[in-house]
């Protein structure tokens, strides 16, 4: 392995502030610390995690935002036709509502798959989030329903097929058409299925799936809290103060400076960053790990 270096910049005015880059800046002007190769390791090993956490952050917040906007789509539709749509008509809407409630279906899938392969390659010692996903299987009909949901929509047919006045048109999925339709359901959740009513208010379906999730992912953050609060720490050990701003430095390899200047680097400064605003964004404290209610 060829020479490894942590870079700061020697002033404020060596480069942008906002992503610390030093891609062409020339050497005189930098602050080199030359680090081993275990200390390498260790450093690239932590922006994984950091990483890994950025990423279960975002795929939960794109969930909700999917969430979100089935949900307002939904209530708009109740509040703006207040008189049967004629059947022939309102296949747009069918059309719409599918589109939204897919949309929230697959992002669930991803958000809790991306949890169970990440793991399964990390270690051998078992899956914590598999412990965490397996209790809610076990317990919440809604999250059995919707997992096979989402194998029903890939292999079956769209979820939503009817509007009904109740006292306004309001979107169903209906619970025979799912039944008839698919054979995906697994024994146990298709004797479950068939005690239930014989249509879902998709509405009421979707707040309740996402309380749900909600309180899943809260669970699943406050598990790891700790280990990211001490990533924080971590990071923040690397930091220096130049002038009036603190720095993290990035990795630069001896073999790729040229003529006195800068043309690679490895990226720890993202990781730290975006770290502290997804713990944030999660409403983590970051100097006492707790959790701020809201």
């Amino acid at each position: 392995m060829g020479k490894k270096y942590l870079v700061w910049p020697k002033d404020n005015d060596t480069n942008d502030t906002t992503d610390n880059c030093m891609l062409g800046v020339a050497c005189d002007n930098l602050i080199l610390q030359e680090i081993d190769e275990d200390t390498f390791r260790e450093i690239e090993y932590k922006n994984s995690l950091a990483g890994e956490f950025i990423w279960r952050h975002n795929y939960f917040k794109m969930m909700k935002l999917n969430f979100i906007e089935l949900r307002k789509a939904l209530v708009s539709f109740e509040k703006e036709n207040n008189s049967i749509v004629i059947e022939d008509k309102y296949m747009p809407y069918i059309t719409n509502a599918n589109r939204l409630f897919i949309n929230l279906l697959g992002s669930f899938y991803i958000y809790v798959d991306h949890y169970d392969q990440y793991f399964k390659t990390l270690s051998d010692d078992g899956d914590p989030i598999a412990k965490l996903t397996s209790k809610y299987y076990d317990a919440y009909f809604l999250y059995r329903f919707f997992y096979k949901l989402r194998n029903f929509v890939v292999h079956a047919g769209i979820p939503i097929t009817k509007i009904k006045m109740c006292p306004n048109n309001n979107f169903f999925i209906m619970r025979d058409y799912l039944l008839n339709r698919s054979d995906c359901w697994g024994e146990n959740v298709r004797i479950e299925l068939k005690k239930e009513k014989d249509s879902f208010y998709v509405v009421e379906l979707v707040e309740d799936f996402f309380k749900m999730m909600n309180k899943f992912h809260i669970e699943m953050v406050d598990s790891q809290t700790n280990e990211m609060i001490s990533l924080v720490h971590f990071f923040n050990s690397y930091r220096k103060q130049i002038g009036n701003n603190y720095y993290y430095p990035q990795i630069y390899d001896k073999e790729k400076i040229k003529d006195g200047l800068i043309t690679y680097y490895s990226n720890i400064v993202e990781p730290a960053i975006e770290l502290e605003k997804a713990l944030r964004e999660e409403c983590i404290d970051i100097d006492t790990g707790k959790r701020i209610e809201t």
